[in-house]
């Protein structure tokens, strides 16, 4: 189907997503036949593009997986779908909706190994849980800093830079995150 194809010269976030439409062909006529040459089109029939990404059978890279999500967070009237595609340990898989969580806070990154998880920008990520019905990992993952941490004083070179910078911080050996060693917080 024409609707299934991206015309020559088609935007990059399309690449995977749609089959090249064959080439040599008439522009006009590939528009008139409903030929993909657009996020914004793309994005007027979201299930598509969303049917589309739960297809393990496309290829899509990680920053265009997260421009989409990024211009889905703006979709109206979508209908959840099954499944998604998300990162999984930093690798693109499908997965089960209900099974993936929508970054908002990077600092649970540390403590979401395995979890599926869809990024966008941060402060679109309430947004795109809206969009695809899906929980926000901040409201899934109870994380506080458990471990009690040193006043260290900020060295004078930083307050140079950032005056505004608070007089000191507090260091953890081991920094204690809803029970586990976290690298950062």
């Amino acid at each position: 189907r024409p609707d299934g194809l991206r015309s020559p010269g088609a935007d990059p976030m399309l690449n995977g997503l749609y089959d090249p439409a064959p080439a040599g062909l008439d522009p006009e006529l590939l528009r008139a036949l409903g030929v993909r040459t657009s996020l914004a089109e793309v994005l007027a029939d979201p299930g598509d593009l969303l049917a589309r990404l739960a297809d393990a059978g496309r290829t899509v890279s990680r920053g265009q997986l997260r421009a989409l999500w990024t211009a889905l967070a703006e979709a109206e009237e979508v209908t959840p779908p099954a499944r998604v595609r998300a990162l999984v340990d930093g690798k693109a898989e499908v997965v089960a909706a209900a099974d993936a969580l929508v970054l908002d806070k990077p600092a649970l990154l540390p403590l979401l190994a395995g979890q599926p998880l869809i990024i966008t920008s941060y402060d679109l990520a309430a947004d795109l849980a809206e969009v695809l019905d899906l929980p926000l990992a901040g409201e899934e993952i109870p994380a506080e800093i458990e471990s009690t941490g040193a006043a260290c004083p900020v060295p004078d070179a930083v307050r140079a830079v950032l005056p505004t910078a608070p007089a000191s911080y507090r260091a953890h050996d081991p920094l204690l995150v809803a029970g586990r060693s976290v690298p950062w917080w």
